[in-house]
Protein backbone atom coordinates (compact mmCIF):
# COMPACT_ATOMS: atom_id res chain seq x y z
CA UNK A 1 0.00 0.00 0.00
CA UNK A 2 1.13 3.53 -0.61
CA UNK A 3 2.09 5.86 2.21
CA UNK A 4 -0.88 8.05 1.28
CA UNK A 5 -3.28 5.12 1.70
CA UNK A 6 -1.80 4.32 5.10
CA UNK A 7 -2.11 7.97 6.19
CA UNK A 8 -5.77 8.02 5.11
CA UNK A 9 -6.43 4.91 7.19
CA UNK A 10 -7.18 2.64 4.25
CA UNK A 11 -7.24 -0.96 5.48
CA UNK A 12 -7.09 -2.82 2.17
CA UNK A 13 -5.13 -1.97 -1.00
CA UNK A 14 -6.97 -0.71 -4.05
CA UNK A 15 -8.21 -3.25 -6.56
CA UNK A 16 -5.86 -1.80 -9.18
CA UNK A 17 -2.80 -2.67 -7.05
CA UNK A 18 -3.81 -6.23 -6.07
CA UNK A 19 -1.85 -7.89 -8.89
CA UNK A 20 1.34 -6.02 -7.95
CA UNK A 21 0.90 -6.94 -4.30
CA UNK A 22 0.19 -10.55 -5.22
CA UNK A 23 3.44 -10.58 -7.22
CA UNK A 24 5.42 -9.20 -4.28
CA UNK A 25 3.95 -11.86 -2.00
CA UNK A 26 4.65 -14.62 -4.54
CA UNK A 27 8.29 -13.54 -4.85
CA UNK A 28 8.69 -13.49 -1.06
CA UNK A 29 7.12 -16.96 -0.75
CA UNK A 30 9.41 -18.43 -3.43
CA UNK A 31 12.48 -16.79 -1.84
CA UNK A 32 11.55 -18.20 1.57
CA UNK A 33 10.91 -21.66 0.07
CA UNK A 34 14.36 -21.55 -1.51
CA UNK A 35 15.93 -20.35 1.75
CA UNK A 36 14.23 -23.13 3.73
CA UNK A 37 15.25 -25.72 1.08
CA UNK A 38 11.61 -26.44 0.24
CA UNK A 39 11.82 -25.50 -3.44
CA UNK A 40 12.49 -28.27 -5.90
CA UNK A 41 11.79 -29.39 -9.40
CA UNK A 42 13.10 -26.44 -11.37
CA UNK A 43 14.60 -27.96 -14.53
CA UNK A 44 18.38 -28.25 -14.46
CA UNK A 45 18.88 -26.59 -11.09
CA UNK A 46 19.71 -28.00 -7.70
CA UNK A 47 19.14 -26.30 -4.33
CA UNK A 48 22.49 -24.48 -4.52
CA UNK A 49 21.64 -23.02 -7.94
CA UNK A 50 18.21 -21.91 -6.74
CA UNK A 51 19.78 -19.99 -3.86
CA UNK A 52 21.83 -17.95 -6.33
CA UNK A 53 18.77 -16.69 -8.27
CA UNK A 54 18.29 -12.93 -8.19
CA UNK A 55 15.03 -11.32 -7.09
CA UNK A 56 14.41 -10.27 -10.68
CA UNK A 57 14.75 -13.85 -11.98
CA UNK A 58 12.39 -15.06 -9.25
CA UNK A 59 9.93 -12.28 -10.16
CA UNK A 60 10.05 -13.33 -13.81
CA UNK A 61 9.50 -16.94 -12.76
CA UNK A 62 6.43 -15.86 -10.79
CA UNK A 63 5.07 -13.94 -13.76
CA UNK A 64 5.50 -16.88 -16.10
CA UNK A 65 4.46 -19.74 -13.81
CA UNK A 66 2.51 -18.54 -10.80
CA UNK A 67 0.28 -16.05 -12.59
CA UNK A 68 -0.23 -18.34 -15.57
CA UNK A 69 -2.82 -20.63 -14.02
CA UNK A 70 -2.87 -22.93 -17.04
CA UNK A 71 0.09 -24.97 -15.78
CA UNK A 72 1.39 -25.93 -12.33
CA UNK A 73 4.50 -24.41 -10.83
CA UNK A 74 7.55 -26.70 -11.11
CA UNK A 75 9.52 -24.78 -8.47
CA UNK A 76 7.28 -25.36 -5.47
CA UNK A 77 6.22 -28.83 -4.51
CA UNK A 78 3.50 -29.52 -1.97
CA UNK A 79 4.08 -33.23 -1.46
Amino acid sequence: MSEDEVQRGVIYPSISSIRDIMMQVAVMVVKEAIKEDLAEGYPGMDAWDLQKLSSEVIRLFCIVYLLNLRRPSPLLSCE
